[in-house]
């Protein structure tokens, strides 16, 4: 509420709420297994598994914030039969057939509201209990991930395993093949979506009493029926060239066939095409450099198929002394990714199916989005669309490359163990590898900065984004149809390298140890996270200032497990009490994550959204570092407009963590087949505050601070019966 201090001027007071959103999440599992022994040679087994979770959408009529988890319904189910029949002691052939099911509906609370009925927004509403509405460093009400939609999945996998042994040749070769059907209906921005940043009054909450947009975006729901085969052969021989060398050598070959939509939805975007000013002759009024299937040259997958996808591997094992007591292993072989069938969903989000559109800075007012908008509001639209369907202007698009280069890894190592004594081992070993054509995403509509002044204003501004974008620059009759245009830029690599130490006492005398230490790290472009409508870089233009620490980076690990049985024997009093108990401690240290700071704003007017600032301080963190203040804010200042800032991506920490966590059970007989096992776990049983990330958004008043910590101290007993 606006206040009146002693100068009579107006201030506003803010207060701080703390609410928790309920999780009120089931889950039950049925698993069952039947073996048949048919005769020595040959063996038959079946098996079904069944996991259900279910976690309804929350509703409370008195704070709407509570829905911003989305409700979900989830199932798992799968069969899988085997057969293993040995032909003969030296051929042994092993098959397997699996289905699986997956089924996740997803969706708000019944009782959720809607911005057309119970906001009065003039829009159009596809579903009656859904609303996403965003003000930044204040609140929330429904997600991204929180609208209505199901997504099914069905996979049939069939493998076939062939084992030979002749002479000192141990060789297998075998065939897999996978066949998935992903069934999806994404709500997503359905309902609209309203953001507020504060970019008009440097207020968010400000912004949204005012009803000032920073972002307005709708769309149809996206629907997708994905049809995908993986095909994957492969041959490998291991040959026992002395008694104190093996050599293990094979080849894979694994197609990347990409997934086909059955209803052949989608588009595919041509720069030469757009320039050239040549169009489609399946939708007539599409935008220049915009095909779609039946067009000359557009594949069923809107990409095209990778076949020479051939992957070599080769082993040494060598026993320098020919004592069994110390061995040295060196592998390196080339490993393909299988792309994620849902990888190109996004496809269906593009005019004229569910055209999503999306408005910067709009000059609509709140209750009115679509208020100026060319042709009026453009939803919901037909559908199926016809040839001649109008298009809608500033929509946001996604394409996939013709040439989509499938990810792959080159991995390497070298170990040495060695025995000593008689129970202990001990090993060292450097692990590397580079991983190649990772697929991150680019924009390649981002908005040109243009600087100086135009008429009365600034020439480039948030409210003229969208006609500064670079397709609206070079054609913009054409141009005015597209917003973001996200494609694959499979030009991303990472590599890591680390070393990992360990000492290993197998069980003996009562107890066994187990403990390692790794250092490591992870380099990298981007964080893949599989979804195309969102770009990776600060600079759309560029990729090498993007380099830097990946996400989950972890310089320092530590590990230690150990159990231990009580030493106390005897059928006195003492052996009854204190004999037979079993303690096992699990100790884990690490130091923290990599973080990435960001300006919070468009400064560089780009519409990319990742701007990082300038640093100005050698040092980014405080003299103390305390959970309130972790980063120091003095370190940073807000790139300048049309700039993008000099600090790294990933260039800071997070806390580091310690977790103690105990078991302490022991069984106690009570008949020929029947024990009973109590059981005493602690998690963090030292109650040991692990700290999450802090705030990294320079905008926000808490940047620096951190604002919530992993679990407390947590413990459970259970008992157990054995028969």
């Amino acid at each position: 509420p606006p206040l009146k201090t002693k100068d009579n001027v107006p201030r506003t007071a803010k207060v701080r709420i703390t609410y928790g959103i309920p999780t009120t999440g089931d889950e039950d599992q049925i698993i069952g297994r039947i073996d048949w022994t048919q005769s020595g040679k040959h063996s038959v087994y079946g098996r079904y598994f069944m996991a259900q979770y279910g976690n309804p959408g929350n509703w409370d009529p008195k704070n709407a914030m509570v829905t911003t988890r989305a409700g979900t319904l989830m199932r798992s189910q799968s069969i899988t039969l085997g057969d293993t029949y040995a032909f003969s002691p030296t051929v042994l052939n092993a098959f397997h057939a699996t289905f699986h099911r997956m089924r996740n509906d997803r969706g708000p609370s019944p009782k959720f509201i809607n911005g057309r009925d119970h906001l009065g927004i003039d829009m159009f509403a596809e579903v009656p209990n859904y609303a996403e509405v965003s003000v930044s460093n204040a609140f929330s009400i429904g997600c991204g991930t929180c609208a209505p939609g199901f997504f099914n999945i069905n996979t049939f996998a069939f493998t076939d395993d062939v084992d030979l042994i002749r002479g000192r040749h141990q060789i297998a070769f075998g065939v897999h093949i996978l066949r998935s059907q992903d069934n999806f209906n994404s709500g997503y921005k359905q309902n609209g979506a309203f953001t507020f940043n504060g970019q008009t009054t440097n207020d968010p909450m400000v912004d949204f009493e005012l009803g000032i947009m920073s972002q307005f975006t709708q769309s149809r729901p996206q629907l997708s029926w994905y049809r995908k085969i993986n095909i994957g052969l492969y041959v490998q021989d291991t040959f026992r060239l002395t008694s104190r060398l093996s050599i293990n050598a094979g080849l894979r070959w694994e197609p990347d066939i990409p997934p086909v939509d059955t209803r052949r939805v989608g588009s595919l975007f041509d720069q030469a095409a757009f320039d050239q000013g040549r169009r489609s002759k399946v939708f007539v009024k599409a935008p220049a450099g915009v095909f779609y299937y039946g067009d000359p040259g557009v594949p069923a997958a809107y990409t095209g198929r990778r076949m020479a996808n051939f992957s070599p591997r080769l082993g040494l094992v060598w026993n320098p002394h020919g004592d069994g007591r110390d061995t040295l292993r060196v592998g390196a072989g080339i490993l393909y990714d299988s792309p994620e069938v849902y990888y190109g969903q996004r496809l269906t989000s593009n005019s004229p199916y569910a055209a999503e559109i999306v408005l910067n800075s709009p000059a609509a007012p709140f209750h009115e989005p679509w208020r100026g908008y060319p042709g009026g509001n453009p939803f919901p639209g037909q559908n199926p669309p016809p040839a001649d369907v109008t298009f809608p202007t500033s929509a946001q698009w996604v394409n996939l490359p013709l040439i989509q280069r499938t990810p792959y890894t080159a991995q390497w190592n070298v170990s040495y163990q060695r025995q000593f004594a008689k129970d202990w081992l001990v090993s060292v070993s450097y692990l590397g590898n580079k991983t190649t054509h990772v697929w991150l995403a680019t924009d390649l509509n981002y908005a040109a900065y243009i600087p100086g002044t135009c008429g009365s204003g600034p020439c480039s501004t948030t409210g003229n984004t969208n006609r500064r974008r670079v397709l609206y620059l070079a054609r913009p009759d054409d141009g005015q149809y597209f917003s973001g245009l996200f494609s694959t830029d499979d030009g991303g690599n990472a590599n890591y390298n680390g070393m990992l130490a360990s000492v290993q006492h197998r069980f003996s005398g009562g107890f066994t140890l187990l403990a390692n230490y790794t250092w490591s790290h992870c380099l990298n472009y981007g964080d893949p996270n599989g979804n195309i409508a969102t770009g990776y870089y600060q600079d759309d233009r560029t990729r090498k200032p993007n380099y830097g620490s990946c996400a989950w980076d972890i310089r320092h690990m530590f590990n230690t497990s150990m159990v231990v049985l009580s030493p106390v024997r005897g059928s006195g009093w003492a052996g009854r009490a204190l004999g037979n108990w079993k303690l096992a401690p699990l100790v884990r240290a690490t130091t923290g994550m990599a973080i990435n700071v960001t300006s919070g704003r468009d400064n560089s007017l780009t519409a990319v959204g990742r701007d990082r600032p300038n640093p100005v301080l050698g040092n980014p963190y405080p003299a103390m570092r305390t959970p309130s203040q972790w980063i120091n804010p003095a370190a940073f200042v807000p790139n300048p407009a049309g700039t993008f800032g000099a600090l790294g991506r990933n260039a800071l920490r997070a806390p580091g963590a310690l977790r103690f966590d105990v078991a302490l059970s022991r069984e106690f007989p009570m008949r020929e087949r029947l024990r009973l096992e109590a059981r005493g776990e602690g998690f963090n049983v030292i109650n040991h505050a692990n700290f999450n990330a802090p705030t990294t958004n320079l905008s926000s008043a808490n940047f620096g601070r951190i604002l919530s910590a992993g679990d407390p101290r947590i413990l459970q007993f259970a008992l157990k019966l054995h028969f």
